[in-house]
């Protein structure tokens, strides 16, 4: 039989500990102090013979028994090579010592990353609200995660097999968020520090706090913030400062967080769907995480508040301009949230909405709103953005589950005479449904306000031509669908690209990209002899990050400015009332924001007021002439969170105060 070794650790609660913690060491990385060796030998067994009889490390009523004896020494004539260096185990009297090393030397690592105390987490980021924004990462199993975990704390848990791999990249490891948690990391620009945890380590070696510290510190953009790990992991803080962490249960159930959704009507969706939506979170709540002195109401050198309605100039003259935007816009949060939580209650009833192009004059709070789509999960983009049943926009063919579904939704405001089709980005599967909704709808125009991809991201499939990867084969019905670099024929209908060029945005240099294509809709009757022909614009602009703004404002502006060119030609009425596709990743922030300053410049300039939505509360009326604020409200009232942002909201301030001040001509004398 072997010997068997017992390593004590003193408890956390005895006086040792205590007396040490009083002296808090030099550096985070000396290493913890020897723990004791007790050596049990139990009956004879080989090895034994080994030791040395004459040097009293082991009497023959040892041999006999089991009684403890004390470490070995270099004298004993048998010391393990594995016990006489190791740094676990303690100096063997005797053997030749090597001096205690960490087993991750400082100097190994990136010199942005640095362990952060307890003590000083809590005092200069958690206790002083104005302090520099922090982003506290758990790397533990969501199960120990749902248990207790630092306050305002996300959860980043992979395996360690994975996050190693050099092809796993920060925007992969993102990926692997709940949408609840994705919302505070769109924007991690925002952040000034970023300290990740797990239980107890002092000492990061080659464990996943180390990795996902590593995955921020190789993208360049990153390499400027703190980055941290927490000394001591959460046990340190429960054990100290318990006040800061939660211990309030989550569901042991996460949500969905692949962008491949399931099927429709898939059990794995409707189940993760369940336990999602007892903690639902708005897809635009990250206005909570925004630290307001990073943001500033950039307004145009010249400005005639004279020209303004009253409204408008105050917010101009207002020194605190951007907290009193914050607190609107606190409340149409408040206001969503309220209507969504509403409608993710049980038994709630479909809405019917026969003329969706019909604006209200007013929307009440308390009238009951129904989700579109959730049971779609591939025709998704995202999997916490769907459309109302009463505004969203029905196909007037079915695919061959026999539905009508697209994820978009008919958008109007009270007083303008403009139409718009918010909707996400087409992707592979939704590329023939996006068609025949444009040619069924007259729809004139596309805006497109992304970029095809942003870093490490894909936000839209290139519908229009083929990609590097071959020819792009929508998976949608059994119609043969195929596209070259100038179109495509998706079942009977044939998109033909006869025309592309660039346009500059005056002012920025910023280009746009100008592309026109005809439409045709082939059909049995009318194959050969009167095939039906229709003309399609799209504009497209890459210059607005997902959940951020352009760099001037005055590119929203021209980019309204344009797209009334086109629709307007020859002053066609017709033209006019027809609805614009806008599009960007998921049709509602920069989608939102677009149709808002759009519809509130028209409003302006026909000088026409917006009933004011009768869900305002008492303690808000302040509030009710200021036009966008009300145009925002009655949006969101028909497609979830358009202008998704604060910073995107205060944009729709900037652009329309750049609007006025550059064509004076749109707005008369101020009320």
């Amino acid at each position: 039989m072997l010997a068997s070794a017992h390593i004590h650790h003193p408890s956390p609660c005895s006086e040792t500990s205590s007396a040490a913690s009083s002296s808090p060491p030099s550096t985070y990385f000396d290493p913890p102090k020897p723990p004791t060796l007790t050596i049990t030998i139990n009956p004879p067994s080989p090895i034994l013979p080994l030791l040395n009889p004459s040097s009293g490390s082991a009497s023959a009523s040892t041999l006999a028994g089991s009684a403890p004896v004390s470490a070995p020494s270099a004298a004993s004539g048998y010391v393990p090579s594995n016990i006489s260096n190791n740094p676990r185990f303690g100096p063997v009297a005797g053997a030749s010592q090597q001096p205690n090393r960490p087993m991750f030397k400082t100097s190994s690592l990136p010199s942005a990353i640095s362990p952060l105390d307890p003590s000083e987490l809590i005092q200069k980021y958690l206790v002083n609200t104005s302090c520099p924004r922090i982003l506290i990462i758990d790397t533990r199993p969501y199960t120990q995660f749902s248990q207790s975990r630092l306050r305002t704390a996300i959860n980043i848990c992979m395996p360690s097999t994975l996050i190693k791999r050099p092809s796993v990249t920060l925007s992969r490891l993102l990926d692997n968020l709940c949408p609840s948690a994705r919302s505070r990391v769109e924007s991690l620009d925002n952040y000034d520090a970023i300290v990740v945890y797990d239980d107890s380590t002092t000492i990061p070696n080659n464990s996943n706090i180390l990795h996902t510290l590593l995955k921020f510190n190789n993208e360049p953009e990153y390499t400027q913030k703190s980055l941290h790990y927490l000394h001591g992991g959460l046990i340190s803080v429960k054990n100290n400062n318990p006040a800061y962490v939660d211990t309030a249960p989550l569901s042991l159930t996460p949500t969905v967080t692949d962008s491949k959704l399931p099927s429709p009507m898939s059990p794995v969706f409707s189940v993760a769907f369940a336990a999602s939506s007892k903690c639902f979170t708005l897809p635009s709540n990250n206005s909570t995480h925004v630290n307001l002195n990073n943001l500033e109401l950039r307004l145009p050198a010249k400005i005639n508040c004279s020209a303004m309605p009253a409204w408008l100039a105050e917010i101009v003259k207002d020194k605190q301009s951007v907290r009193t935007l914050a607190r609107r816009f606190s409340v149409i949060e408040d206001t969503e949230r309220a209507r969504l939580m509403s409608a993710l209650k049980p038994g709630n009833t479909k809405q019917t909405n026969n003329n969706p192009l019909t604006p209200k004059t007013s929307y009440n709070q308390q009238e009951p709103v129904t989700l579109a789509g959730v049971e779609s999960g591939t025709k998704n983009r995202y999997n916490n953005i769907w459309p109302y049943e009463s505004t969203r926009v029905r196909l007037h063919y079915n695919d061959e589950q026999g539905s009508d579904y697209i994820n978009a939704s008919y958008i109007t405001t009270p007083g303008s005479k403009y139409r718009y089709i918010a909707t996400q980005a087409p992707m592979e599967s939704t590329v023939m449904a996006f068609w025949h909704m444009v040619f069924d709808k007259n729809v004139p125009l596309i805006m497109m306000l992304t970029a095809p991809a942003e870093p490490g991201r894909q936000r839209c499939h290139i519908y229009w031509q083929t990609t590097p990867k071959g020819p792009t084969v929508p998976k949608i019905q059994n119609d043969e669908c195929e596209m070259d670099a100038n179109g495509g024929v998706f079942g009977n209908l044939t998109v033909q690209q006869i025309h592309s060029g660039e346009r500059i945005l005056s002012e920025t240099g910023n280009k746009v990209i100008i592309r026109k294509w005809q439409l045709t809709m082939n059909t049995d009757d009318n194959k050969v002899t009167n095939p039906m022909v229709k003309v399609v614009t799209q504009i497209q602009y890459d210059h607005w990050p997902d959940h951020g703004i352009p760099a001037h404002a005055s590119d929203l502006v021209a980019l309204v400015n344009l797209k009334r060119e086109i629709c307007n030609g020859g002053n066609n009425s017709t033209e006019v009332s027809l609805p614009v596709v806008v599009h960007c990743s998921a049709g509602c922030g920069r989608t939102g924001t677009f149709c808002v300053v759009d519809s509130v410049l028209d409003l302006l300039q026909t000088q026409k007021s917006v009933q004011s939505p009768k869900f305002i509360s008492e303690e808000e009326t302040s509030d009710n002439s200021d036009m966008i604020y009300q145009v925002v409200h009655q949006l969101r009232r028909q497609r979830m969170a358009m202008v998704q942002s604060l910073p995107q909201f205060i944009l729709a301030y900037e652009a329309v105060i750049t609007a006025i001040s550059t064509f004076p001509e749109l707005v008369a004398a101020g009320p």
